[in-house]
């Protein structure tokens, strides 16, 4: 299995032999520092429904600036279960250690309102519909 992980892109190609699922994420040196001033409050969206064809779904993980709202990361995966999103999230948090959120906004979805309880230290999730 052909792995890249550096500090902007994790790409891990999916392999059925073994169960490894695909995965990409990417977070550029900005973003980082984005997320590292204004991570009290992240919002997690995703594109359900428009990339289904292909089984990659992809996630935008969003935080409000003095002027607007920035993507501070995204990953894309191939499953949209809490097991997936929450490794995601574990790895977001690795690379940000600094990430603790008191809220967490995100589409009502069973599986990233688990993924949020599991990932981070017990934040308040406010569900949008």
């Amino acid at each position: 299995m052909s792995t890249f992980n550096s500090f902007r892109y994790i790409y891990r190609p999916a392999n059925r032999a073994t169960g490894v699922k695909f995965l990409f994420m990417s977070q550029e040196k900005w973003q980082k520092d984005l997320l590292e001033i204004y991570g009290d409050v992240i919002l997690i969206d995703s594109t359900f429904n428009t990339t289904d064809k292909r089984n990659q779904y992809l996630f935008l993980v969003v935080v409000r600036t003095r002027l607007d709202y920035q993507v501070v990361a995204q990953f894309l995966v191939e499953n949209q279960d809490s097991a997936t999103i929450s490794e995601a999230l574990d790895i977001l948090k690795t690379r940000n250690p600094f990430l603790r959120p008191k809220f967490v906004v995100a589409v009502y979805a069973e599986a990233i309102h688990n993924a949020a309880k599991e990932c981070f230290d017990d934040p308040q999730i406010l569900l949008t519909s």
